[in-house]
């Protein structure tokens, strides 16, 4: 099982088995941590929206008034400190842990644009959900069998 997660006060977590989209789930982080947790035997690999490997993004030249720019900051920090407690957490249990950042991911997916990659899903989604299913799906990592030369032609 290959997992990707966009880490927040809402961290959605997407399931592939067998290179399949399999669960789509959003959970507080204590949920998060306990399944990872429960699921540590089943998880071979996690993909994580790691947002400490992007440099700054706001600054007073960006036209935002201090306290919008304090916000975001407070924010940003407490997805970094998600961030490192769930890596510590799968990395503790022996999983392989892959970060990519936000901008590497690219713009969001709205509901027909993942519908568009998934047409078999039928559930609701939400962003969270649709941003876990795009770092995995973005960087190939579901597709564990197939050699990086097929990938990149």
């Amino acid at each position: 099982m290959v997992i990707g997660i966009d880490v927040g006060v809402k961290t959605g977590i997407a399931v592939f088995q067998n290179r399949e989209l399999a669960d789509l789930r959003t959970f507080t982080p204590y949920q998060a941590i306990c399944f990872f947790q429960e699921n540590a035997s089943k998880i071979t690999k996690a993909v994580i929206e790691y947002s400490k490997g992007q440099s700054y993004i706001f600054n007073k030249r960006s036209g935002m008034n201090e306290k919008v720019i304090g916000r975001l900051g407070r924010n940003i920090g407490q997805v970094d400190g998600l961030c490192e407690l769930f890596i510590e957490c799968l990395e503790s249990n022996k999983i392989e842990v892959h970060k990519h950042t936000p901008l590497g991911k690219g713009s969001k997916w709205n509901a027909d644009d993942f519908r568009h990659f998934f047409p078999a899903w039928k559930n609701r989604t939400n962003e969270h959900e649709r941003d876990a299913v795009k770092i995995v799906f973005k960087f190939n990592h579901h597709l564990d069998d197939v050699r990086v030369s097929d990938i990149i032609k």
